[in-house]
């Protein structure tokens, strides 16, 4: 739809163009600007193009007796052309692919290193808590046991 409406765009605008037109009917028209590209004349964005063998332009009259400016394009070997597109999208997506894979492994890496990382403080940590319960074991063996009692008490009340 939003190409139909582009080539509509076109045509309306070569038509425009080329109502009473000079003897320089052909030249006029590759010199103005191509409206879908303001960086383009319509000479420079329809010239080279691959899958054209040949080119024309030419002119001639309508009904209404107008002079019409025509570009015609005889495709080539359009199969050569289509191929070389095809080969085109496809390496531009396994380069897409490719540095998505990079991107994947990367991130993969750095998941391990935190995993690593993560690991290494948890057997800290729990080195440190062995040590601590194997003190609080220590000097709970020193208590009497009235004093263990206490403790207990102490305990329980502290966790609620």
């Amino acid at each position: 739809m939003k190409t139909s409406l582009k080539a509509s765009a076109v045509c309306i605008s070569l038509g425009l163009l080329l109502s009473g037109c000079s003897d320089s009917e052909v030249s006029s028209v590759k010199a103005t600007v191509y409206p879908l590209d303001k960086t383009l004349t319509y000479e420079a964005a329809l010239s080279g193009r691959k899958a054209c063998s040949d080119t024309k332009w030419s002119t001639s009259k309508d009904d209404a007796n107008r002079i019409i400016v025509q570009y015609r394009c005889e495709l080539g070997n359009t199969k050569s052309a289509l191929q070389e597109a095809r080969d085109l999208k496809i390496k531009d997506a396994n380069e897409l692919m490719a540095s998505g894979i990079e991107n994947l492994n990367v991130s993969i890496e750095q998941s391990k290193a935190f995993l690593k990382s993560s690991q290494d403080e948890i057997q800290s940590l729990q080195a440190k808590l062995d040590k601590a319960q194997s003190e609080t074991d220590q000097y709970r063996a020193t208590l009497s046991p009235k004093e263990q009692a206490l403790l207990v008490f102490c305990l329980i009340n502290f966790d609620s």
